[in-house]
């Protein structure tokens, strides 16, 4: 009894966690659930930005809001997010994504 309540937690709080670092959700929430303490391992991840919330800084690599046009770290410019169409289905890919997000396939 006592371990099912533990990988209800787990499970929840992986959940949790994992979208607020713009990770997969379900995945996160059933890997905690059958594991627990690998919520300390999401805690250990970084965050990944959120294509039109947040994005990476150029020069410092840390995590911006979409529209800032000047870094709150590093104070450098780093003008606007540039993305181009993907080859395949058409669908937006930016600058820092290797991978279209809606097919999948690899963005040159």
């Amino acid at each position: 009894m006592q371990f099912a309540i533990l990988m209800i937690v787990g499970g929840l709080m992986g959940g949790l966690v994992s979208g607020n670092k713009g990770r997969n959700v379900l995945g996160w929430t059933i890997t905690c659930g059958m594991m627990p303490l690998l919520v300390l391992v999401l805690l250990a991840l970084p965050a990944l930005p959120k294509p039109g919330i947040s994005r990476v800084c150029p020069h410092c690599l840390r995590i911006i809001p979409w529209q800032a046009s000047i870094c709150a770290y590093c104070r450098q410019a780093v003008g606007e997010p540039v993305g181009t169409p993907c080859a395949y289905c058409g669908s937006t890919v930016w600058d820092h994504e290797r991978v279209c997000p809606k097919c999948g396939k690899p963005h040159a």
